[in-house]
């Protein structure tokens, strides 16, 4: 940190009262996956250290990005919402939604109730992801740049044939709609000390290399290439970054 530095302990919801447009260099991230860890659970003695342990605390899960909680009357809602906004995501997020509700939805035998909402919780995540997404966009500065780590995971049909949630691939067709390019995707590994959840997500993780460039709008697409220069743009000016999502920030990027 800078000994200007300042932390604010938002969530990206909120962040918008601390932190002006236009005003970050570089956002450095680890969105959560969706529903494959519950991160306040695997967190829960760093919790109780920082003497946050208690059920009020716990509680606050629901309300995050790729929280695995809803209620029936919530998960309604959300369908219907659906059903009304889906244009807002990409075609390919839309046709994984779709693919989970032909498998999930219909009283079909055999399906538990996590995987009945599936379809909803997937749309809250990437509405909310998509939220997110598009304020980091307005508090960079042109040519600002965001890295973003993020792995894939599933879900599984009533045969146990597994449908992948690819979330780096729908997370950068959300990212290129919001006006970002993809200028790098890195390969990486899942640290050990999150093996125990690897039932339910994949085994890599990429950090996506996402640039602002003033003008690219809305559903304007742009090639992967691998030319992202760090050291780009004027240094001299004070370093700001931003770290907007629930999850812990990834000390080896």
């Amino acid at each position: 940190f800078t000994p200007d530095s300042e932390i604010h302990n938002v969530t990206y919801l909120k962040s918008s009262r601390v932190i002006d447009d236009s005003s970050v260099d570089i956002i450095v991230t680890s969105p959560p996956y969706f529903t494959a860890m519950p991160y306040l659970i695997a967190d829960r003695l760093n919790l109780f250290v920082l003497g946050m342990g208690g059920k009020s605390e716990v509680m606050k899960e629901i309300g995050m990005i790729g929280s695995r909680e809803v209620t029936s009357k919530e998960a309604s809602k959300l369908w219907s919402e659906y059903q009304k906004n889906k244009q807002i995501l990409p075609d390919s997020v839309q046709d994984l939604i779709e693919l989970t509700s032909a498998n999930f939805h219909g009283g079909k035998e055999g399906i538990g109730q996590r995987r009945k909402v599936q379809p909803e919780l997937l749309y809250r995540y990437f509405r909310d992801m998509r939220g997110a997404i598009l304020l980091n966009y307005s508090q960079l500065k042109e040519g600002g740049v965001m890295w973003m780590l993020v792995g894939n995971n599933f879900t599984k049909k009533n045969n146990d044939e597994k449908i992948i949630i690819n979330t780096p691939s729908l997370l950068c067709d959300i990212a290129i709609d919001a006006g970002f390019e993809v200028k790098e995707i890195i390969d990486t590994e899942i640290p050990q000390s999150r093996e125990i959840y690897s039932s339910n997500q994949g085994s890599s993780e990429v950090i996506l290399v996402l640039k602002k460039n003033q003008g690219i709008g809305v559903n304007n697409k742009t090639e992967f290439t691998t030319d992202w220069d760090f050291h780009e743009g004027d240094a001299t000016n004070p370093l700001h970054s931003i770290h907007t999502y629930p999850a812990k920030f990834t000390a080896h990027l």
